[in-house]
Order: C-alpha cells, then sequence, then structure tokens
C-alpha cells in the first residue's frame, strides 16, 4: 500500500468521515475472508445468517410473528435451505410495516435514514444502524480494491443518484470534496452536448485516477467523445454499477477512456454485495455482506430466477429474504477456483436491470437509470409517497409521457399529486402526463419490468440483456 493510501485509510477519512474510522481493520480482515477455502466462507456465511435471523427473531415485533406463523425457530435452523418456509420479504411490506420491522434493540434516533432504490416500483424509506454502515463502507472499499482503486484515488462520478452529493455546494464544500475526498461529481439527470463537453474538460483537468458510473450515462458520454473526437486523459480503471453493464456498452468504454471496466452490483438497501476481479470472469459474491437465494419464478424449465437478498450487516433494520426484483437465467453452477485465486461464489449473469433513455423535448437525454435515482431524493417522497404496488414510466411522443401503475392498499388518486409535481420538477412542465391505473405491469421475456420504456426510437439506448 502506497504512502497516500496508508494516510487516507489511518488518518484522512476516519477523521473527516466518522462511518470510515476503524476502515483499515475491517479491510484486513475482508482481504483474508476472501482468501479462505470454499467451506470456510460458506461457515462463516451461515454463522452470520444464523445471528441475524435469531436477533430479528428476538427483536423486530414483524419477524417473530413472521417466523412463528411459518414454524421456523431460529435456534433450530440445521441449514440456509431451511428458510424456504419463510415469505420473502416485499416492497410492501415496507411501506406497511416499517416500524414493525425496525429492530427494538435500537432507539430511533440511533438509526439513519435512506431510501429503496429499484425499476418497477417506487421508493421505500428505510433505516441502517451505524456499525451497519461502517461495514458496508468497508465492503465497498474492499471490492474497489479489486479494480486497483484505493482509498486517496482521485474518482470521477458520473452520477445519478442525486441523494449522494450536493445539488449546489458552498465554495467551502467543493474544496472538501475536491481536494480532501478527491472526487467531483458529474450529475447524468440532463445529457446534452454543452454538458458532456463541460464533463470533458472537468475530466481533463482532474486528471483521475478512476471513474464510477451508472452504465448508460457513461455510454451516452463515451459515444458523445468517439463521434466529436475529442480527447480525454485516460483514467486507470472504469467501475460500473446501478444497472447491468452489457457487452457493446462494455467494449466502447474500453475502446474510448483506454481502461479496463469492472462490473459491480449492489443497490439502496444493501449496497455494494458483488464485484468483477481482475481475472473478468464474473463478480464475486461479498458473503461477510449479503446471503443471496435463487428462485424460479415459475414451473417452466427455461424460467428465470429472481434473487432474494439477506442483508447480513444491518440489524437496525433487518431485511430478510428480501425480494429485491433482480433476476438471473439460473442458479450459480458449482465454480472452481478463480484465477485471482479468491474463493468467493460468483453471481450468475444478471438479465434484465435496464431502463430506455428517456429523450425530452429540449433535446437533452434522461438515462431511465438517472430518473429512477432522482425519484428517490428526499426519502420517497416522504408520507406523501402514492401507494403503489408498481409504477412504469411509459414515453409515446417526444412530450407525451404516461405513468402506469398498480394501486396499493389505502391508495388515492389525490396522492398522484405529489408525484406529478416532482416529475415536472424532473423532466419540465412542457411534459403531459397520463396517469393509467392497471391491474399488473407484466414482466418481460428476462423476468423484469422496466420502469422506463420509450417508444422515440432514437431514444432507446441499445440492445438489452437477456431480451
Amino acid at each position: 500500500m502506497s504512502l497516500l493510501h496508508h494516510f487516507y485509510t489511518r488518518a484522512v477519512w476516519p477523521f473527516f468521515e466518522p462511518p470510515m474510522r476503524g476502515l483499515s481493520g475491517r479491510l484486513t480482515d475482508l482481504r483474508r475472508q476472501a482468501r479462505e477455502s470454499r467451506a470456510e466462507i460458506e461457515d462463516r456465511q451461515w454463522q452470520s445468517l444464523r445471528r441475524l435471523l435469531q436477533h430479528a427473531y428476538d427483536t423486530s415485533p414483524f419477524y417473530r410473528r413472521r417466523f412463528e406463523t411459518a414454524g421456523i425457530d431460529p435456534a433450530r435452523l440445521a441449514a440456509p435451505a431451511d428458510l424456504g418456509a419463510l415469505p420473502p420479504l416485499t416492497r410492501g411490506d415496507l411501506r406497511d410495516h416499517l416500524p414493525e420491522i425496525t429492530s427494538r434493540r435500537y432507539r430511533p434516533e440511533e438509526l439513519l435514514r435512506a431510501a429503496t432504490g429499484g425499476t418497477t416500483e417506487l421508493p421505500m424509506a428505510i433505516v441502517r444502524d451505524a456499525a451497519a454502515v461502517a461495514a458496508k463502507n468497508g465492503v465497498q472499499q474492499a471490492l474497489w480494491e479489486w479494480a486497483g482503486v484505493r482509498p486517496g484515488a482521485k474518482v470521477f462520478w458520473l452520477w445519478g443518484a442525486v441523494a449522494d452529493y450536493a445539488a449546489n455546494p458552498s465554495w467551502r464544500w467543493r474544496i472538501y470534496e475536491r481536494h480532501i475526498m478527491r472526487k467531483i461529481w458529474a450529475p447524468t439527470g440532463r445529457m446534452n452536448a454543452e454538458v458532456m463537453e463541460r464533463y470533458r474538460q472537468q475530466f481533463n483537468r482532474f486528471r483521475p485516477d478512476a471513474v464510477c458510473a451508472f452504465p448508460t450515462p457513461l455510454f451516452l458520454f463515451c459515444e458523445f467523445l468517439r463521434n466529436t473526437g475529442r480527447p480525454i486523459v485516460p483514467p486507470r480503471a472504469v467501475i460500473c454499477t446501478a444497472e447491468a453493464l452489457l457487452p457493446h456498452q462494455r467494449t466502447l468504454v474500453e475502446q474510448v477512456l483506454r481502461a479496463p471496466v469492472f462490473e459491480q452490483y449492489g443497490c439502496r438497501e444493501f449496497g455494494m454485495v458483488a464485484a468483477e476481479c481482475p481475472a473478468h470472469q464474473g463478480m464475486h459474491v461479498a458473503t461477510s455482506a449479503a446471503y443471496i437465494e435463487y428462485r424460479a419464478i415459475s414451473a417452466s424449465a427455461d424460467a428465470p430466477y429472481e434473487m432474494l437478498v439477506t442483508d447480513l450487516l444491518n440489524y437496525g433494520m433487518p431485511l430478510i429474504r428480501y425480494q429485491i426484483n433482480d433476476c438471473v437465467a439460473a442458479p450459480p453452477a458449482a465454480a472452481g477456483r478463480c484465477a485471482c485465486g479468491r474463493n468467493l461464489p460468483r453471481l450468475p449473469a444478471i438479465i434484465g436491470r435496464t431502463s430506455d433513455t428517456l429523450r425530452l423535448p429540449d433535446g437533452s437525454l434522461m438515462p431511465g437509470v438517472a430518473l429512477i435515482a432522482a425519484l428517490a431524493e428526499g426519502e420517497a417522497l416522504g408520507s406523501a409517497a402514492p401507494r403503489l404496488d408498481k409504477a412504469q414510466i411509459v414515453q409515446e411522443d417526444l412530450g407525451q409521457f404516461r405513468l402506469r401503475y398498480v394501486p396499493g392498499a389505502g391508495f388515492t388518486s389525490a396522492q398522484l399529486e405529489p408525484l406529478r409535481r416532482k416529475l415536472d420538477a424532473i423532466l419540465g412542465t412542457e411534459i403531459h402526463w397520463e396517469f393509467e391505473a392497471v391491474a399488473e405491469i407484466a414482466r418481460e421475456a428476462s423476468g423484469k419490468t422496466r420502469f422506463c420504456v420509450s417508444k422515440v426510437g432514437a431514444a432507446k439506448a441499445g440492445p438489452r440483456q437477456g431480451s
């Protein structure tokens, strides 16, 4: 480890970012665990899962009731397969039972608020305990190391999650971000030639070590660079997350930025849980952070498998067998030791998890994944969030949009007004909206339902994996 990385790990980050305290020790533990034998990794994960299940049973009224209804005693579980009788946790459960799901071991003021992400449902509020936040930061840094990105590296964030950065930062905050935290934020809400040229110039002045980006906005940025022939200073690595990285996107990004691409998998609910290693033979699951199950969505032999994820770190609000709404073509096959030397299991290729890019009347592009992130800002619209089970935005024409939604229990049409105002604030008031209640939003062949669908041909983001 260089002196710079050592300095940031042990001094700068712990001093300026309290959740980073203890990072050095966490990284050491995670590096060691990734090199354990497969049997040791599986046993460690099983023991973590059992502790979490017992904690949920003891401190969460929701889970005690759910375990007892399913006839499950966490103290008597013999294997992870015994969890099959426990119903998956849904976003509807989070919406309707948040206080009961939250652990009674914590006072409300001890828990940190966040919101879910996703592609087919509006965000819901969640909470985390402080220790979980610190542990998740450690996992993310450990996974970033696999891409050669260590504490203190300069990172250019081509990012659509508005909640992660200050929209109108003060000059003090800009100095802090740029010169102490060594990062620059490039929001991806509306993208056009003027915005992308400004980002190119910022990029070249900053000369980042790494880029962290949503794949679709990054692909649009690289298309702009290729088509205009304007130069860019190559970074050492590119990290893509938040949506599926498609093969044609990876090819263009690596050609234009002249740097290796590392795909990572995570979500708002869990943080980062899997990442590509230098061998580029798939994404390894961080078994200390999450336990993942794979369940066929129908009896058909070629049906996709949905992922059920249990958060092994968040004791403040246990998420057990959470229906994350991501699918894989098949459950993971037995795999030998990766060429990188790690025995961590590998995540099967995720299918779906994409949204179209919307073309706005002023000519700007709005990647669907960026719109999802923008809607998550402000803790899922707060208490005014409409009670919808699912939602989908369809662009019928340049200025004509339709929001299809499945009403949830307790829904009233008046609840759509806060959502309409938020959409107007993000996309502009020149767009005409229609709201359509439907009984269901059908899955595609991939097993997913897209949040954003554009019928404006030029706005499509390219072929979708698994469709």
